[in-house]
């Protein structure tokens, strides 16, 4: 309580004492992260909705960022760490609420070191995760990592954790009492928890019902508005206040407002990206039905039972596995959310999602193994989360061009 207190002091709000202690933070934030998503991912690889629903949309977001061939553990290891991050993130924005209220002249010493130290979490988590990320894009092959996407890096490692961490650690240290910095952190942490619940949430729903279709239009209006009302509505005047209000600071050098103006202007880029996307999701799937399999003839079987009468509804799974269009589309554009970062996509044309194309070259080889019984959920789902290798695929494609 006391530690927490005296960090809004003054005299203790020095750079050198705020790096220290998000320093500490980071190794923390590391040991939580190797410790926790392991079991989180264990759990997940064992439930039902991750088999027949969320494996698909999880490996077209990792073919969206250029891994073409994810394991089953680098899918459900990114699947647990967007959970991690909506957990963290909304850690940390629940400490930052007292003094979101209340201010920072009319909040204790205790809601004003609780604010501190919920930014101080923040940045701890980020420097942690900069060095983790920047090790496994540039370094996996050395120490043995798993490979992290260059495009997730550029959009996480430049744009979003430097900016983070060099506009939360001058708020504490120089502008602690600014009413512009204290909305846009808590609204930006929450709306970055609220975000990345409902991506995890999203990729869970049977998309390939009716209910579960209305349930994700419902999820995407709701990350649409909440990411609209964050970044485009609540951002651009407080930011533009805080630029303002740096400007007039005597004690402010021209150095560090420059620095102000760029980072602002890097995260209204991040901004627009996020929301561009969340509009384009909407806009596109609001008015469409879910994905269905293809109409099977109506021309009744030995048993006299038309196949219509028979026919059961189909999973996402089976959808994609099945080079379904209309569900290879809908998975392109539910995994955009979750990384919501398309722009950087090496198989991106612009800026409207699900216009990306590894999964869809991909799933072809998926359609040459498909039988022509109908397949159950699960041998399905293993068909799709790893059981067909690159070198089957290579076999099969050299087979068919002899054939040919």
């Amino acid at each position: 309580m006391d530690f927490i207190a005296n960090i809004s002091l003054e005299e203790n709000r020095t750079y050198e004492n705020l790096f220290t202690i998000a320093a500490y933070l980071s190794i923390g934030w590391c040991l939580i992260n190797v410790t926790v998503i392991p079991r989180v991912g264990a759990w997940v690889g064992k439930q039902s909705f991750w088999l027949d629903h969320a494996i698909g949309p999880q490996r077209a977001m990792l073919k969206n960022f250029g891994i073409l061939n994810a394991s089953d553990e680098e899918l459900v290891e990114m699947f647990a760490t967007t959970l991690f991050y909506g957990c963290h993130h909304s850690f940390c924005g629940v400490m930052l609420l007292p003094v979101c209220i209340f201010g920072w002249e009319d909040s204790s010493s205790f809601c004003r070191g609780l604010f501190a130290f919920g930014l101080l979490n923040d940045v701890g988590f980020d420097i942690f995760d900069e060095v983790y990320m920047f090790l496994r894009t540039f370094f996996h092959k050395k120490l043995g990592l798993r490979p992290h996407p260059l495009a997730l890096f550029i959009v996480l490692g430049i744009l979003h954790h430097p900016l983070s961490i060099m506009m939360s650690v001058p708020l504490i240290h120089r502008y602690a009492d600014m009413r512009e910095g204290h909305i846009i952190a808590t609204s930006l942490l929450f709306a970055g928890a609220v975000g990345v619940s409902l991506s995890s949430y999203k990729f869970t729903l049977d998309v390939a019902s009716p209910s579960g279709f209305f349930k994700f239009k419902i999820v995407a209006i709701t990350q649409f508005v909440v990411i609209t009302l964050s970044r485009a509505v609540v951002f651009p005047p407080m930011a533009w206040s805080a630029i303002q209000r740096i400007k007039a600071d005597p004690a402010a050098s021209t150095g560090f407002f420059v620095m102000s103006c760029f980072c602002v202007s890097l995260i209204a880029l991040f901004n627009f990206i996020m929301v561009n996307d969340a509009a384009s999701v909407v806009m596109k799937w609001c008015f469409r039905s879910a994905p269905k399999s293809k109409q099977v003839e109506d021309v009744k079987d030995d048993d006299g039972i038309a196949p219509s009468q028979k026919r059961r509804r189909s999973s996402m799974s089976e959808l994609l596995a099945d080079g379904n269009e209309d569900a290879i589309e809908l998975a392109e554009d539910m995994a955009s959310l979750s990384g919501s970062y398309l722009l950087f996509s090496p198989s991106s044309k612009s800026f409207a999602p699900g216009c990306s194309g590894p999964i869809r070259s991909s799933l072809t080889s998926v359609q040459r193994r498909r039988r022509s019984s109908i397949m159950s959920v699960g041998s399905l789902a293993a068909s799709i989360s790893g059981s067909i290798t690159p070198s089957t695929v290579v076999e099969e494609e050299q087979e068919e061009k002899k054939n040919n």
